[in-house]
């Protein structure tokens, strides 16, 4: 009798730990998404800047608390005269068989001079050959562009993107900010339905800046991102 009530007990343990929530990490379809593996996967943009230990990991100004010794950097810097033009940043290929509803993180403005305009931080996300692609896109894809801080206006028109504006103008330099981004309810808000049959989704965090005339002062931004999930 204590055989069989010890086996049961155990069984019961078993049941109990398959049960149990996975490690919320494990369903992040960012591969590496806080950077504690080094670069991998992760592509950058052309003068994009990647620090693999980018600051003291002990100041907890820089480090987000909680969270491990690495971060991604990218850095904005204008040359003379001003190009009209410069994006860096880090990008994503996800293979995901229905469209994920969460895409979250955090960011840091380290450092912000403002020499144009049209300079910001942003988030946007490629859906490529979907099935049920908006006709009034006519590309092979179409996005979301989510500026974060720095605009609170479209930066160009395009006819394959739809901006959301998820942040303020001006951004809060030296904090560690958190976004949360409901991508079920933007794409449905803003292209008529949430994508699905597609046959790539790509991810990108970015800093640029667009429409600078060569007569613009100078402009630095240094950008900071960490702890980025994609999931449900």
């Amino acid at each position: 009798m204590l055989g069989r009530t010890l086996l049961g007990a155990m069984a019961a343990l078993w049941l109990v730990a398959c049960a149990a929530p996975a490690d919320p990490e494990s369903r992040n379809l960012l591969v590496n998404g806080g950077f504690d593996a080094g670069d991998e996967p992760w592509a950058t943009h052309t003068f994009a800047v990647w620090r693999r230990r980018a600051f003291d990991v002990h100041d907890p100004a820089i480090r987000p608390k909680g969270y491990g010794d690495r971060t991604a950097v990218v850095m904005l810097v204008s040359a003379e005269p001003h190009e009209p033009r410069q994006l860096m940043g880090l990008i994503q290929d996800v293979a995901a068989a229905e469209m994920p509803r969460r895409l979250r993180g955090r960011y840091r403005v380290s450092e912000w001079l403002r020499g144009t305009d049209q300079q910001y931080v942003q988030v946007v996300v490629i859906v490529f050959g979907a099935a049920n692609a908006p006709k009034a896109a006519r590309a092979t894809n179409h996005q979301l562009r989510i500026p974060l801080a720095g605009i609170t206006a479209p930066a160009f028109e395009v006819r394959n993107a739809k901006w959301v504006f998820a942040g303020p103008r001006e951004p809060r330099v030296g904090q560690w900010v958190d976004f949360d981004l409901d991508l079920h309810a933007l794409f449905t808000e803003h292209w008529g339905a949430v994508p699905h049959g597609f046959t790539k989704l790509r991810v990108l965090f970015e800093a640029r800046w667009d429409g600078a005339n060569e007569n613009d002062g100078p402009t630095r931004a240094v950008v900071l991102f960490d702890d980025l999930y994609l999931g449900d």
